[in-house]
């Protein structure tokens, strides 16, 4: 008998196009949100609402905000170098653990991803860039194979990317070293090169995340300026 796949939970589908709703910035930092107006605009009832908020506070990516509120989380300056910190911490280590593991197939996708995202940002194509950028990232975190510590590189990505708006992102010559340095990760991993993949991997982190809170700042300052 063929399998039927059944349809999606209404409480899963509430949850994603919140969560996208906040990570594309559709519901930008510090908005407020209660579960009654999101269950007008989704046209659902609160439940699924209620148990998407609460999901999505286990996350850090909303907050309590009054009473039976909530909004969008909004990092601080300290908080968002605090979360970077941790990200860096368990990518490096896991690039390590990718060189001494990762299997042939494995380490293939890894330069794969790498060698695309490197083509996308040549190309100026910021979206396709960033979705290889994940890609790379998601699969050196597979070939690690530790669940724990990928939702944890996983739930300090999203809320680096929620707070930091697009523009902020790396673009032209930046989006082409940041590439520059996935190729380099990946080569080193292929080569099982543990000392080098935790290298490159820390320089591609640090830069990456000087780059965003350097523009974060400028921005700040210009927006105080303004006023």
């Amino acid at each position: 008998m063929d399998s039927v796949q059944s349809a999606p939970a209404i409480g899963d589908v509430v949850y994603h196009r919140i969560f996208d709703a906040i990570v594309e910035h559709n519901l930008a930092p510090g908005t407020q949100i209660t579960e009654q107006a999101l269950a007008e605009k989704l046209n659902v009832s609160k439940t699924p609402v209620r148990e998407a908020l609460l999901r999505l506070r286990q996350q850090g990516l909303v907050e309590p905000s009054g009473k039976r509120g909530y909004r969008v989380v909004l990092l601080s300056a300290e908080a968002l170098r605090a979360t970077m910190e941790i990200r860096e911490a368990l990518e490096i280590h896991i690039a390590v653990c990718a060189a001494e593991r990762a299997n042939n197939a494995q380490k293939d996708r890894i330069l794969t991803a790498a060698r695309a995202s490197l083509a996308a940002a040549e190309a100026g194509n910021c979206d396709a860039f960033h979705v290889q950028d994940r890609e790379f990232h998601a699969a050196i975190a597979a070939a690690v194979g530790n669940v724990a510590m990928d939702e944890q590189i996983a739930r300090c990505t999203i809320l680096i990317h929620t707070v930091v708006d697009q523009e902020l992102l790396p673009d032209g010559d930046e989006m082409v070293h940041c590439a520059k340095r996935h190729v380099r990760i990946a080569e080193a991993i292929r080569s099982g090169d543990a000392r080098a993949a935790s290298l490159e991997m820390m320089d591609h982190l640090r830069s990456f995340h000087a780059l965003v809170i350097e523009r974060r700042e400028a921005g700040s300052v210009m927006g105080v300026a303004a006023e």
